[in-house]
């Protein structure tokens, strides 16, 4: 008996999704909208999806074999991505550290996946939200008015001072501090939380 095979366009519609799911390392795709007419895909005997398709908008190469000709289409799907990232993994209120699990998220949600590590809730997160960079920060390391040594370094010369710190900060945030010996302001990058080092 020789099995019937899906129409043509959902011959590309199904292979676009194994396409996607591979190279996006998505745990499940949907197509919403193939961007295809099938008209242009009635006489198919093969098609091969080729470029980029792991962004919000792509636009991909579907390349059309025939019996009698081969040609190449410029497609913009529609497509809902799935993937396995950082979701919170119970309520947490804005100020409150984040207890990251796993969850399924969209693939191509605003901000940058935050894995793992010390962070403080920007926002109201519920138990399964995605964790981001925009939903997220680090927590406060350093409080103003607090006591700090700060150094600067040029090539092999090291000099420090005592200072104070002007604002709160975090590691990585650039600050500004009190210089005691020469009581000016300055702006240096918070190290660690007693030290900040003059760029």
């Amino acid at each position: 008996m020789i099995p019937v095979l899906p129409p043509p366009a959902e011959q590309a519609e199904i292979a676009l999704i194994d396409w996607v799911a591979e190279t996006c390392g998505a745990e499940e795709v949907q197509v919403d909208f193939l961007g295809v007419r099938p008209a242009a895909l009635a006489n198919a005997t093969q098609l091969r999806w080729e470029g980029d398709p792991c962004r919000r908008r792509p636009t991909v190469r579907l390349t059309v074999t025939t019996p009698t000709d081969q040609f190449r289409l410029t497609v913009q799907p529609k497509l809902t991505v799935w993937v396995i990232g950082p979701v919170a993994l119970t309520n947490t209120l804005r100020g409150e550290p984040v207890q990251f699990g796993e969850g399924r998220l969209p693939a191509f949600s605003a901000g940058k996946p935050v894995h793992d590590g010390e962070w403080t809730a920007s926002v109201v997160l519920a138990q399964g939200d995605p964790i981001t960079n925009l939903v997220v920060h680090k927590p406060v390391a350093a409080h103003s008015g607090d006591q700090v040594t700060i150094l600067l370094r040029r090539g092999t010369l090291t000099l420090s001072a005592p200072g104070q710190l002007l604002q709160d900060g975090r590691i990585g945030d650039t600050i500004q501090v009190a210089n005691q010996v020469t009581k000016t302001a300055i702006r240096g990058v918070l190290t660690e939380p007693g030290l900040v080092e003059i760029q």
